[in-house]
């Protein structure tokens, strides 16, 4: 029995120098690997993008996928999961549904619907059937634009007859507002300006603490999403906050993170028009302090800016700060924006 333990032993000795060799070998191969990629990512430039729930962020990031190209026959082969995209939502929000509030076939309908499991979403004509009857109850449908998914709703019903016809041919509007429905917190995508390569990465779940910011790697450009006319909103996170002080406060800790302390940043403010609008009846002073001007859009206008501009010169002053105001839904301002990150690509490319 000793010798048969020798042996096995003296075996264990004489294959411990190769598998220390084949260790050492996938150990240099995984660096190589490490530093092929660290060659590659050098190359590209990330743009962190950060944005409330507004229609700013929402125009700036479909304006840089559009310029992403859909081929036709790509388009045709995501119907089915487009349609999957939609329902996610259609049916959470139908579970919300108060049932004292809508009458006996919406709740058969409602029933039907939040029944369905993955594999009962093909049954496109039951399925299309329920959603009518539940889209033609004043009630459900007063509830399901008070969702906090009524944009991918709004946007679903008004087409839902032709998701469900015969002769459905998707669009690239269904293809990226569907991609949309679910919010998982951060969203990626590649698209190429001039031939480089930009990965956006956009956060779009509010942000408690900084420190997972750590986790992106190589971000050349930061753009801040906020909507002006959110001056006279509450927060949705914290009670009896005003939402825009909230979003400047954000961008403030934004521009105090040590990880990003070098990074430019582009603020984007948005819905300049609806701003103005929304002035005349709602005066700026009732909700910021410190503003005295009321009827003088301008004015009030330089006044957010600035609020913008001094937090964040509070905790970071050697930033560059590119600010940036549009038009509501303004595809040719937001191009201008292009232009400006394009010019800061160029600069980061010879700097490299």
């Amino acid at each position: 029995m000793g010798n048969k333990g020798t042996t096995q032993n003296s075996k264990e000795v004489r294959l411990t120098p190769k598998i220390s060799k084949l260790k050492r070998r996938r150990s240099e191969k995984i660096d190589k690997m490490l530093i092929k990629d660290r060659i590659q990512r050098s190359k590209e430039f990330s743009i962190l993008v950060f944005g409330n729930e507004n229609i700013s962020s929402g125009v700036l990031l479909n304006t840089l996928k559009r310029t992403k190209k859909y081929s036709q026959s790509k388009i045709e082969q995501l119907k089915p999961k487009v349609i999957t995209n939609f329902l996610g939502p259609i049916i959470s929000t139908i579970r919300s549904l108060d049932p004292e509030s809508i009458n006996e076939n919406t709740k058969k309908s409602s029933n039907y619907l939040k029944s369905l499991t993955t594999y009962d979403l093909t049954n496109y004509s039951k399925i299309y059937k329920n959603l009518k009857i539940i889209w033609k109850d004043p009630s459900a449908q007063k509830q399901c634009l008070n969702h906090h998914h009524r944009n991918v709703i709004k946007y679903f019903f008004n087409n839902y007859e032709r998701y469900f016809s015969e002769e459905f041919e998707l669009t690239l509007d269904d293809v990226l507002i569907s991609k949309n429905s679910y919010d998982s917190g951060v969203e990626k995508f590649n698209i190429k300006i001039d031939g480089i390569k930009l990965n956006i990465i956009n956060v779009t779940k509010p942000i408690m603490n900084g420190k997972w910011l750590n986790v992106f790697d190589n971000v050349n450009l930061i753009i801040y999403c906020a909507s002006l006319t959110d001056y006279n909103r509450q927060s949705k996170q914290i009670r009896n906050k005003n939402r825009l002080v909230e979003t400047i406060e954000t961008f403030r800790s934004i521009c105090g993170l040590e990880c990003l302390k070098t990074i430019p940043i582009t603020l984007f403010l948005g819905q300049k028009q609806s701003f103005y609008r929304k002035l005349e009846k709602n005066k700026l002073s009732k909700f910021l302090k410190g503003f005295r001007s009321d009827g003088d859009n301008k004015r009030a206008l330089g006044f957010i800016k600035k609020k913008f501009l001094t937090e964040a010169k509070k905790v970071s002053t050697d930033r560059k700060i590119f600010d940036f105001i549009i038009e509501d839904n303004s595809l040719d301002e937001i191009s201008d924006l292009f232009r400006i990150i394009s010019n800061l690509i160029k600069q980061e490319v010879k700097r490299k």
